[in-house]
């Protein structure tokens, strides 16, 4: 039986149902898997499951200066391994003793070996899952960009998040037949499941205890619920919090009945709080996972995030909701999936110009409800069991086409 170990620095929950799926997608084609994995750093707020897969090995990560780590336990955890697939992280010290033998094997050990007719010690394949390059940043990282690149050609095999991440790859000569799209995704199968049983009335009740709205009132009149924008992420700077804050204060001038949901929690908590105790149309309900999300999620009409956008695009499809984002360059591969004018827009990066195209999506219900339904079948499109089927096709292939 062939062996493959995935190293991660964390095992973070969303990665759960991919890692179950793909050990049983491969287990039918006679592989082992493993996942490597140690703990978040302190106050990190990632939520680790290693413990919770059944086939994950417990490491341990240490920080060596800055973000640079080791992770303790990694090379006796793919020692076995016919193929270790690292994270692309220029930052994971563990990760080149792996690629230096391996390139040492491919080369000057492996003639070396062949002319003496002895039998060299073959070590794991290596392959990156990764984005391409180091696409969330605010500016230009040249040397860590040149050595990101560098090692980006030296292992057997790409895992590419998506086709965006591929063509990177392909651009810095890595051959287009050793790469798997794997198209990354997380578990929304979930998220579509709980918005079933989520009625009308939990709905009127929830924005009733949130805006203080008069529901009754709506109901005599048959007035339709006010639009309502809706964010969910982390509240960190990538985001770019104050220019959304900007932003859907503008939209409410340009639409007065508009309202807002922000979920979600971070180092910029204070400025959404502050925000929405000033504008009693904007609600923060702090931090939500999970399915837990869905009811504040279903009562949006549009999802807002101009700033980087990744994973997120895919749990506002879930719900049916078109992404409103901007054309900026710190987005995660997944930005793919976001198709301008079909199932969201991607705006210029200004609060003023932003606010006016939502907006104008608002004011439009027969636009508004092309790019809701366009959402919700792309969201269909892009799930952790196709991802699962496309990283084990890769694997097979490694394992059975690479050189040994």
């Amino acid at each position: 039986m062939k062996r493959v170990c995935i190293i991660q620095r964390v095992a973070v929950d969303y990665r759960k149902p991919f890692f179950l799926l793909l050990e049983r997608i491969l287990a039918a084609r006679s592989i082992a898997l493993t996942v490597a994995a140690g703990a978040p750093w302190p106050g990190e707020g990632l939520v680790d499951v290693l413990d919770e897969v059944p086939f994950g090995i417990r490491c341990r990560n240490r920080k060596v200066f800055g973000n640079v780590y080791w992770t303790n336990g990694v090379l006796r955890a793919s020692r076995n391994a016919d193929l270790v697939v690292f994270e692309q992280s220029n930052a994971a010290l563990h990760l080149y003793p792996i690629i230096i033998r391996r390139c040492l094997h491919k080369t000057r050990r492996r003639s070396l070996m062949a002319a003496r007719g002895e039998q060299a010690d073959v070590p794991p394949m290596a392959a990156f899952w990764g984005h391409g390059a180091h696409l969330n940043k605010a500016k230009a990282q040249p040397i860590r960009d040149k050595w990101k690149k560098f090692l980006a050609t030296r292992v057997d095999w790409w895992f590419a998040y998506t086709d965006l991440s591929a063509d990177i790859v392909k651009r810095l000569g890595f051959p287009a037949e050793k790469i798997t799209t794997v198209n990354n995704a997380v578990d929304t199968d979930s998220l579509r499941a709980a918005r079933v049983p989520v009625s009308d009335d939990e709905l009127l009740s929830l924005r009733r205890e949130l805006f203080r709205e008069d529901i009754g009132a709506m109901r005599r009149t048959c007035r339709a619920k006010p639009p309502t924008g809706v964010f969910c992420a982390r509240l960190v700077p990538l985001k770019w919090i104050p220019f959304l804050l900007r932003a859907i204060g503008r939209i409410r001038e340009l639409v007065p009945d508009f309202t807002m949901v922000i979920v979600g929690d971070g180092p910029e908590r204070a400025a959404v709080r502050d925000f929405c105790h000033r504008n009693r149309w904007c609600a923060w309900v702090g931090a939500r996972h999970g399915p837990e999300r869905v009811p504040f999620l279903a009562l949006g009409d549009v999802f807002l995030n101009p700033g980087m956008l990744g994973l997120a695009v895919l749990d506002a499809f879930a719900l049916g909701l078109p992404v409103f984002s901007t054309d900026n360059r710190i987005h995660s591969p997944e930005i793919f999936y976001l198709k301008h004018g079909l199932n969201g827009l991607l705006s210029a990066p200004d609060p003023d110009a932003y606010a006016q195209d939502v907006a104008a999506v608002i004011r439009d219900p027969v636009r508004l409800s092309t790019l809701k339904e366009r959402a919700s079948a792309d969201g269909k499109r892009y799930t952790v069991e196709a991802m699962a089927k496309r990283f084990a096709e890769g694997v097979d292939a490694c394992l059975n086409h690479c050189e040994a």
